[in-house]
């Protein structure tokens, strides 16, 4: 017995992937307030998702500018060794997910100092901050949000690369077994996670690649 099957098209049913041109950034509620930077540490936002036709997963970055302009990014003007890049915007969040999100006041500020060339007695009372979201998901290209502002008191960092970031091992199989989570536990307890001789790490935030090779029971 021959048997035959037939199926309708399904193309309905299956998410088609649309390229949006942009999406909306929400104004902050503490738009209208000085934020000031060296008493604070997490600026949040909040942002709908692009419509891709469907709930994708987008990963956001937090871009900030002190004139409106985002054309080179301060990662490009570290990647260029005679210094004759000059940025006009930073990332200072990234990989980001879901409505909502904040960047760290502390690398703000710096990335302010850093592409205003701000001396120790050139910074302002207050500046005014530009801020907008790039989204990416994978099949799409990069798009943008609208602009948001909000009025921030600056101070001085002086601009020295921060040290890298360091994470530690500790657990029954750690050390001693102790778990004993704290400075005096470093050595016995705790192992830290070393920096690579051909890695680099990011000069404001100190992230990058560290490793612990040995042997666990």
């Amino acid at each position: 017995m021959g048997l035959f099957a037939a199926c309708a098209d399904d193309n309905d049913s299956n998410p088609t992937l649309q390229q949006p041109s942009t999406f909306v950034l929400n104004e902050p509620s503490y738009a209208a307030q000085i934020v000031a930077l060296e008493n604070s540490t997490e600026i949040p936002f909040t942002w709908s998702q692009p419509d891709y036709g469907f709930p994708a997963e987008v990963s956001y970055d937090i871009q900030a500018s002190l004139t409106g302009n985002f054309t080179v990014s301060t990662d490009e003007a570290n990647a260029d060794e005679s210094g004759a890049t000059i940025p006009d915007y930073a990332v200072v969040a990234s990989g980001l997910f879901g409505g909502s999100g904040s960047m760290d006041a502390t690398t703000l500020d710096r990335n302010m100092v850093q592409i205003a060339q701000w001396t120790e007695n050139t910074v302002p009372g207050t500046q005014t901050v530009y801020v907008r979201l790039a989204a990416s998901t994978p099949g799409a290209a990069t798009i943008y949000s609208n602009v948001v502002t909000i009025l921030t008191g600056p101070y001085y960092i002086a601009l020295k690369d921060a040290a890298p970031e360091l994470w530690y091992l500790v657990g029954e199989c750690v050390g001693d077994g102790s778990w004993n989570n704290s400075a005096g536990g470093i050595g016995p307890a705790i192992f830290p996670l070393l920096t690579l001789a051909d890695e680099t790490y990011d000069k404001v935030s100190g992230k990058g690649v560290i490793a612990y090779t040995g042997f666990f029971p």
